[in-house]
């Protein structure tokens, strides 16, 4: 039996260093760096795309069109800290931080069905940096 390859989507800032590139190169995965518009790659056919950090909202369109499973990689604690600087709002707000592996189903931001999520105790000497730097990690 021979196995088929998949097309495996790769968006976003953090898949940036040479053992990416080199990977994705070896095994048929497509990297789409952070900003790039995706439309560029509406017709590449994924069966799977991984965002993290990518910086930009898929449009119902694209997700609708791209038939296949996108997951995300979101640096807040969900539900609490959707969208952009998720740290720095759960910060101010003083609500739990974290990360949050979830689908994308619709352009509704940081919405879609939780698959993992990890909450990182934060401190009163905690930054937007230093925080953004643990869940990094």
């Amino acid at each position: 039996m021979k196995f088929k390859r998949k097309t495996v989507g790769l968006f976003g800032k953090y898949f940036t260093n040479d053992d990416i590139k080199n990977f994705s190169k070896k095994y048929n995965l497509i990297y789409v760096k952070e900003f790039e518009d995706y439309n560029n790659f509406k017709n590449k056919n994924f069966d799977i795309i991984f965002s993290f950090w990518y910086g930009k909202i898929f449009d119902n369109k694209f997700i609708n069109d791209c038939n296949c499973r996108i997951v995300n990689f979101h640096g807040g604690y969900l539900p609490f800290g959707r969208g952009i600087y998720a740290q720095v709002w759960c910060i101010i707000m003083n609500k739990p931080t974290g990360f949050t592996v979830h689908e994308i189903n619709n352009n509704e931001i940081d919405a879609g069905k939780i698959i993992l999520k990890k909450k990182i105790l934060h401190t009163d000497n905690d930054t937007f940096e230093s925080l953004f730097n643990k869940i990094k990690t």
